[in-house]
């Protein structure tokens, strides 16, 4: 995803509950969260790849065995959104279709709802585009309020556990996916194994 649509700081919010404007990704960061949904708990391992065109090659290789990938979009930039596609490309290219799922999120809503005229994309615009890359659901959020936020990790889990249930996924995702999800018998303590990044 481009750089400064708020990636990290949607991470920062799901993670330690704050909000860290202006974070920027250098290379890759990987962080570890359980989350409890539904009464079971499961370790998240995410990684949070740069945005940056330099980083592009670097983010295909964490994008390998990724068990899915949330693609997000400034609702206040029409460039971020329309270069969805492009990343879309990235990902197929990086790893098989069938062995990942997308989610596509829109950031920075705190900033349309303050202001409607800073809306770039329109909801409608935006649930096509989903459609378009065959996303699970298409989240609007706000990682200055946590809008939204924990509602992207929950459908992913969700997704994630019917596709084990079904014999879609492996339960036992490799080391290098851009979620790692497991469902342990012994929860861990979330963990922020990267905070130099």
């Amino acid at each position: 995803m481009d750089s400064h649509v708020g990636k990290s700081c949607i991470l920062a919010r799901f993670i330690e509950g704050t909000f860290e404007p202006a974070v920027t990704t250098i290379g890759a960061c990987f962080f570890r969260k359980v989350l409890n949904y539904e009464g079971k708990n499961w370790i998240l391992g995410l990684w949070d790849t740069a945005g940056q065109e330099r980083y592009s090659s670097l983010s295909s290789f964490y994008c390998r065995g990724a068990v899915c990938a949330i693609v997000a979009f400034d609702l206040t930039d029409r460039e971020s959104f329309e270069n969805v596609p492009k990343w879309i490309l990235k990902l197929q290219t990086s790893s098989p279709a069938d062995n990942y799922f997308t989610i596509l999120v829109g950031t920075k809503v705190d900033l349309v709802v303050k202001d409607a005229s800073s809306r770039r994309v329109t909801m409608v615009e935006a649930m096509e585009m989903s459609d378009r890359i065959d996303a699970i659901s298409y989240v609007e959020t706000s990682s200055l309020t946590g809008e939204n936020v924990a509602k992207i990790f929950e459908q992913i889990v969700s997704k994630y556990a019917q596709n084990v249930q079904s014999g879609l996924s492996n339960p036992s995702p490799t080391a290098k996916s851009s979620l790692n999800i497991n469902n342990p018998s012994s929860p861990s303590t979330p963990t922020r194994t990267n905070p130099c990044c």
